[in-house]
This record gives structure tokens, C-alpha cells and sequence, in this order.
């Protein structure tokens, strides 16, 4: 204060009202703490020097006389508590819009870090399918895969095992095998190992590189964040050849147990199960790895009813345009019953056709 008294005094004849107001206000602002200590010390002062009269001509009268606003004391001794009380709510709040704070900066850390390397390992397997190539360096890409494909399909048409006779796939599904009817069966599981093993090339650096994105996709998901719309992008990324070739390696390799746990995770199954597979390894899949495709189908109903169907298909057997070579069961629900002399029933399922049928729709 005496600084400012003797800034005043030196600077009186150029400093003017408003800037002298601001320097004091300026003083006030740093010192305001100091204020409350000095009233006190000048009340104190003034009680003992007697300035201030009070009742009694000693001390101990004095004393007595000042425990009479002893309700006083209470009550400001409560405010002083209600005081802290208010000062420590609103210091929570404080700490609790903080804390709000760094948990949306963390979960936006999170979800950007997580984004950035899906989007990069996204790109990462893009660029690993398009170096892939075969033995002979004659096809690259998802060519490779195609080509893989159809020649492993190609030998188990050859062989006759592409497909288990209807008569055992029944007994299969009704759980009624013989000894000689499983024995059979495991024939056919025999053949299409070792055929799968032999004619499917294993792109090692392609299958760990996608196996690395879906790691990243399901485990390092952060606990705030919805996976759906990560796998649902990477669904539409791979197209028929992609998912019916990591099928087939999952199926085929017994070491590829983190694929098969992978592919399951992030939905991949429901992609393969709706695809054309063939029934043995979907049996096969069930049988060794204890995965059940039908789980994974989708039930689509048809937009016209199956009492509509039957008297349509009636209708048509009637005029005698049914061909010798036409299948009306194939196709038919099996909830319609189609009874014609010109039936040729067809043990194939439909999911059961070659891949080479189904270029089309990659």
C-alpha cells in the first residue's frame, strides 16, 4: 500500500482517475486475501485497547459478557461449516466435469487409434491379395484364389466325392448310421482332406495378413464402441472367391484354429454359410471342428404361398408341358407335394453346385 501510495504521490500530475482506479483494483485483486487477516487484527486492537466500549471495568467480566453471544459464535461457526461444505460440492463438481472430460478425450483417442490401423490393415490385406500369385506366376490376385478353387472342385468331381449319396446324408441327419454307413461316410471325408490339401494352394502370407485384421477388427475393439458396423464394412470388402477360399483353408488345416475362431467372431460364418458350399463340408465342418453352418443360414421365405405352389404345379402337370428332363422337386418347397409320373428326383441341393456355376456373382 505504501507502494501505491507513493506511485500516487509521483505520478499525480499524469496519472488520471481511471488509470489510478485500475492500479488499485489490480492491488486489490492480488492482496484480497490479506483483507479479512487485517479487520481482525484492527477489532482485536480495538477491544483491548478500549476503543470499542463493552460492558465490565476487567477481564473476567469482559469474558462473561462475550460468552453471552455464545448463539452467535454457533451460528457463525455453522455458516463457516456450511461454507466448506459448498466449497467442497462444488470441488467435486469440479473434479467430476474433469473427469467427464478426459473420459470423452480417451474414448475419442481410443476410437481414432482403433480406425486408423483397421482402416491400415484393411489396405494392407488389399495390397497383400493383389501380389499374390501362383507357382507358375500365370495368375495374381483373387484370380489365384479362383483358380485354386475350381481345380480342387474339379478333382473331387472327378473323384465322385463332391457328394455324399442322399440315402446316407439322411441317416446321417436322423443319427440312424451303421458301423459300415459311418465307416462310408468317413471315406468321403478321407478323400476330400486329402484332395483339399493337395490341390488348394495355402497363400501363407495372405491368410496371416487377414487373420491380423480380424484380430484387430474383434479383440482390440474398444469397450465403447459398436463392432456391427466394422464387420459389416468388412463383409462387403470380400467377395464370394475370398470367403469360400478362407473356408476351405479353415476347414482343410487342423492349425488353423484361431481362423475358424476368427471367422466366427466377427460373423464371417453367416457370409460362408449363404454361399455355395458343398453339403460334405458343411458335415465335415460340423463333424472335426464342431461348427454347425445351418446355424448360420438365413431362412428366406418365398413371396408366394405353398398352397399356391402346389395348385400352380398341379395346373402344369396337367397340360403336358412338363419335360422329360424337368425336376419339379429340385426347386419345389418341401412342404408342397409334388406328385407327377415325369419326376426325376435329383439328389443334388442346390447349395451343392459346382463353384465354377457361381462366377457370376463375384
Amino acid at each position: 500500500m505504501v507502494n501505491l501510495y507513493r506511485r500516487l504521490q509521483a505520478g499525480r500530475s499524469t496519472l488520471n482517475p481511471m488509470r489510478a482506479l485500475r492500479v488499485l483494483s489490480g492491488y486489490v485483486r492480488k492482496l484480497w486475501w490479506a483483507l479479512p487477516m487485517l479487520l481482525v487484527l484492527i477489532a482485536f486492537v480495538a477491544f483491548y485497547l478500549g476503543y470499542i466500549p463493552v460492558k465490565g471495568n476487567n477481564f473476567e467480566q469482559r469474558g462473561q459478557f462475550g460468552d453471552s453471544f455464545g448463539v452467535l459464535n454457533s451460528l457463525f461457526s455453522g455458516l463457516g461449516f456450511g461454507g466448506v461444505i459448498i466449497t467442497l460440492l462444488y470441488q467435486q463438481k469440479q473434479i467430476t466435469l474433469q473427469e467427464k472430460e478426459v473420459s470423452a478425450r480417451r474414448k475419442f483417442d481410443e476410437t481414432q487409434h482403433y480406425e486408423e490401423l483397421f482402416y491400415r490393415l484393411l489396405s494392407l490385406y488389399s495390397k497383400t491379395l493383389g501380389e499374390v500369385t501362383n507357382k507358375n506366376r500365370e495368375l495374381t490376385g483373387r484370380n489365384v484364389l479362383r483358380g485354386s478353387i475350381d481345380r480342387a472342385y474339379r478333382v473331387l468331381r472327378e473323384q465322385g466325392v463332391n457328394n455324399i449319396p442322399h440315402s446316407l446324408r439322411i441317416k446321417h441327419d436322423k443319427n440312424n448310421l451303421s458301423t459300415e454307413n459311418q465307416e462310408l461316410i468317413d471315406y468321403f471325408y478321407f478323400r476330400n482332406f486329402k484332395i483339399l490339401r493337395v490341390e488348394l494352394e495355402r497363400q501363407k502370407r495372405l491368410v496371416e495378413t487377414f487373420k491380423m485384421l480380424l484380430k484387430h477388427t474383434v479383440r482390440a475393439l474398444p469397450a465403447h464402441l459398436d463392432g456391427q458396423p466394422y464387420f459389416d464394412l468388412l463383409k462387403a470388402q470380400l467377395n464370394h472367391t475370398e470367403t469360400s477360399y478362407f473356408f476351405l483353408i479353415a476347414l482343410t488345416f487342423n492349425d488353423e484354429y484361431s481362423l475358424r475362431e476368427l471367422l466366427a467372431d466377427t460373423g464371417l460364418y453367416h457370409s460362408i454359410a449363404n454361399t455355395k458350399i458343398l453339403r460334405v463340408h458343411e458335415m465335415m465342418h460340423k463333424e472335426f471342428w464342431g461348427i454347425d453352418l445351418e446355424l448360420y443360414k438365413y431362412r428366406q421365405q418365398l413371396p408366394i404361398s405353398d398352397k399356391r405352389i402346389d395348385r400352380a404345379i398341379r395346373i402344369y402337370t396337367r397340360t403336358g408341358l412338363v419335360g422329360a428332363d424337368t425336376d419339379l422337386k429340385k426347386y419345389t418347397p418341401s412342404k408342397v407335394k409334388v406328385s407327377s409320373s415325369k419326376l426325376i428326383l435329383n439328389e443334388s441341393a442346390s447349395n451343392e453346385e459346382s463353384f465354377e456355376d457361381s462366377k457370376d456373382g463375384d
